[in-house]
């Protein structure tokens, strides 16, 4: 199918070209990067464990924790080499 076909939404408007909907909003890229990860589980127990990125971007990351946690589940991670502290979720 040509990529500059249109397709509508169950609604009926449009949804734009396969090419706009098969866009990123940034490029992946591939860094394994240390990070210290502290966080309130929800049994109220705290955690701060060592994880690595597997994936970055502009917008958020892909972590390797070998657990699971809850969606919107606020975390804390430090930054092994540089020390900086950020909030995610």
């Amino acid at each position: 199918m040509p990529e500059d076909i249109t397709k509508s939404r169950p609604d009926g408007t449009g949804s734009g070209t396969i090419e706009e909907r098969n866009r990123r909003r940034s490029e992946r890229v591939v860094l394994r990067v240390p990070l210290q990860l502290s966080a309130r589980m929800p049994d109220g127990k705290r955690i701060s464990i060592e994880v690595y990125s597997l994936v970055v971007n502009a917008h958020g990351g892909l972590l390797d924790m070998g657990m699971e946690m809850l969606s919107g589940q606020q975390l804390f991670l430090l930054t092994q080499g540089t020390k900086k502290l950020r909030q995610a979720r």
